[in-house]
């Protein structure tokens, strides 16, 4: 069985992962030997459950995006999660170890406490503790910095189109990675996008944040149909969210001429937005 194979059959679904794995078997002992590997896949899922109870943890998906996590000692990986059950009473911790391993690895005691206050600071409308089990990369990032030039960028361009700072927080409870996204880049070219192809969307959805996050979250292609729609088939009424956030399949049923469309005005509406 070829390594790759190992690392498929032992969960690990992401080829780019797989490649990195199969890359550190140049450089790693451990990741040349499958018997040594699976021996610490089944430590590693044993020790989340005499910690805390974690069960049916997913651990292809853990070893894929941190591959040092086999390196941990079972009564350090015991004493790790506890302390982060500590800290997050409430959460399913086996969906946050799977979305971040990494937060393993930080301390607990004081960064990791540290974090959440400032959390707190900066969205005191929003449940931080909520947030983080839905979005647990935002611990892996510097929230003094990072995160808090972001959300103050975000409200910026937000107010400038009668967005208020309490939808604002709702926008980023809804969707956090507009924690981590390019708002000076991103946000704002979707935001454009939306408005060249119907003037006043942002401010008609400026009472529905949820929906307005999901669409500037979204593609440019997604982000674009709206355009397609006005200036190609006018008569189709379909509302920004609908368009924006339809599955790709139904959409492109409904409108079979909307990948021509794209290919052929793609680099217009790039440079418009950019």
């Amino acid at each position: 069985m070829t390594l790759d194979a190992f690392w498929r059959h032992e969960g690990v679904a992401s080829a780019s992962h797989r490649a990195s794995l199969v890359r550190a078997a140049s450089t790693r002992g451990l990741f040349r030997d499958p018997a040594r590997l699976s021996a610490r896949m089944d430590e590693l899922e044993d020790s989340l459950w005499r910690a805390v109870g974690v069960a049916d943890l997913d651990t292809g998906v853990v070893v894929g995006r941190f591959p040092k996590v086999l390196y941990f000692e079972p009564e350090f990986l015991v004493e790790r999660v506890r302390l982060l059950r500590d800290l997050l009473p409430a959460v399913n911790l086996r969906r946050v170890i799977e979305r971040n391993p990494q937060v393993l690895t930080m301390d607990m005691t004081c960064t990791l406490p540290a974090k959440m206050r400032e959390l707190s600071v900066l969205l005191p409308r929003t449940d931080v503790i909520h947030l983080i089990e839905t979005h647990p990369k935002i611990l892996s990032n510097n929230v003094g910095r990072g995160v808090s030039a972001n959300v103050a960028a975000l409200k910026r361009l937000m107010r400038d189109v009668g967005v208020v700072e309490e939808a604002v927080e709702i926008m980023v409870a809804h969707n956090p990675r507009l924690l981590s996204s390019d708002v000076e880049g991103t946000v704002t070219s979707r935001l454009r996008a939306l408005e060249r192809a119907e003037a006043g969307t942002v401010a008609r959805y400026a009472e529905k944040p949820a929906s307005l996050a999901r669409m500037l979250c979204a593609s440019a292609k997604a982000v674009n149909r709206l355009r397609f729609l006005r200036e190609v088939k006018p008569e189709v009424r379909t509302s920004a969210i609908v368009a924006v956030n339809a599955p790709r399949a139904k959409f492109d049923a409904a409108h079979p001429e909307f990948e021509k469309w794209w290919e052929e005005n793609k680099r217009r509406l790039e440079e418009e937005e950019g």
